[in-house]
């Protein structure tokens, strides 16, 4: 297993691609901490994570990246839990469809909170832990949804297409301090 990814922290990994992502890290040998609002599904995960790869440690951290001030400590005890951390995995998101014009528009501003400003301030928290280091990689996940709009989700796709550019952007920063940034835009998958 590449050293790069021994230590790993994913938000949203209570379900979808955060528990994907999981449970294949975990079989590449890393040790995994999982983050989410659901502490319930979290700890479920870790407990078959641990039951397969014994010798890995999983750390479980409750966390609603919708409350911005919680993920750099969030991010700290998972570091201090873990003895360090390597790469995080910005996932958290939410999905939504509304029309524009139907009156729900407070739906697409807590969309937005969640998956562009708690992206970017889980990815800014990142930074500042991996800087102090000197090294480390920060993924997160947009969605095609950036590159062409989805009719009934244009918040969503706003969303990603924002946290797209935003990932982009901060890998040109970031480069070298010696972190990198990878964008990932996944299609449609069916999960909830």
């Amino acid at each position: 297993m590449n050293n790069a990814i021994s230590k790993v922290a994913i938000t949203g990994a209570s379900s979808g691609i955060g528990a994907a992502l999981a449970r294949v890290l975990a079989a590449e040998g890393a040790s995994v901490a999982l983050l989410a609002r659901r502490g319930d599904k979290l700890r479920q995960l870790a407990a078959e994570l641990e039951q397969r790869y014994p010798q890995q440690r999983f750390f479980v951290q409750e966390l609603d990246v919708g409350d911005i001030a919680a993920i750099l400590p969030a991010l700290q005890a998972v570091q201090t839990a873990m003895g360090g951390l390597d790469t995080v995995i910005a996932n958290a998101g939410v999905t939504s469809v509304n029309a524009a014009g139907k009156g729900n528009f407070a739906e697409d501003v807590k969309l937005l909170e969640i998956n562009l400003l708690g992206g970017m301030a889980t990815c800014d928290a990142a930074a500042r832990l991996l800087r102090e280091q000197g090294h480390g990689h920060i993924a997160g996940v947009a969605s095609i949804a950036a590159f062409s709009g989805i009719p009934g989700s244009s918040a969503y796709s706003a969303s990603k297409a924002g946290f797209g550019h935003y990932l982009e952007t901060i890998r040109l920063e970031l480069q070298r301090k010696g972190i990198t940034v990878t964008a990932i835009y996944p299609g449609f998958i069916n999960t909830e």
